[in-house]
């Protein structure tokens, strides 16, 4: 949680809003002979709620652009980190499931990670 001291440090009319860093997870998604990492940030805003950004977006041949959630609040780092894992995983789930070869493809990279 943030305390009132790191709040205070960013108490200027020039400080829209500030998150602090919770956590940082890597996962890797596998197929075949073939890997492909992924990054997930969890931070904390100021009222105690949490987002996450992710390194990579899924674009499968099921979908005409990356899969971009927009950044939503979660009451609890867990919940964010859950909602970032079901923005990849179970799309690229659906489409294996459908037939399509899996393909480092599919991951696009975000560029303001």
């Amino acid at each position: 949680m943030i305390d009132l001291s790191e709040q205070k440090a960013f108490d200027s009319c020039r400080v829209n809003v500030f998150y602090k860093f919770v956590a940082e997870y890597r996962f890797f998604m596998k197929w075949q002979q073939d890997v492909q990492q992924v990054r997930i940030r969890i931070e904390e805003d100021p009222s105690g709620q949490f987002v996450f950004s992710q390194s990579h977006y899924i674009q499968t041949p099921l979908h005409r652009t990356p899969v971009v959630v927009p950044r939503a609040h979660d009451a609890s780092a867990e919940g964010a980190l859950q909602r970032a894992t079901e923005t990849i995983v179970p799309y690229f789930e659906e489409a294996v499931a459908r037939g399509f070869a899996p393909s480092r493809g599919w991951f696009v990279l975000n560029e303001a990670y």
